[in-house]
């Protein structure tokens, strides 16, 4: 099935716990971030959602072990001293801080 998709599976070797936990973490945080939160109808849609998803995590989501700083920011980290934080409801079901102001400007209708 992951040959179908273009994936190729790693075997990772017995003893070696560094790369086992970052396929743990990865196996831990799609669904709890992810796929339990979003009813998936299909590939294509599960394929979309965790495109969206992909994005977010290397974008916007904050990492612990880079002190709360994204790996590949598409804008400029926000000084939340000076900033007062709201949580925006995103479309694979995740939530995300961001300023007020940011925020307003996303719920605006078109």
């Amino acid at each position: 099935m992951l040959a179908d998709a273009g994936i190729e599976v790693v075997k990772i070797l017995p003893r070696s716990p560094r790369p086992n936990a970052y396929a743990e973490r990865f196996v831990v945080t799609v669904p709890t971030e992810v796929t339990d939160r979003v009813l998936i109808f299909g590939k294509r849609h599960l394929r979309t959602v965790l495109g969206g998803y992909q994005t977010h995590y290397n974008r916007r989501r904050p990492h612990r072990s880079l002190q709360l700083r994204p790996p590949r920011p598409d804008h400029p980290v926000a000084d939340l001293s000076q900033k007062r934080i709201q949580h925006v409801q995103i479309s694979y079901g995740a939530r995300t801080g961001m300023p007020a102001s940011a925020a307003a400007l996303e719920s605006r209708p078109s």
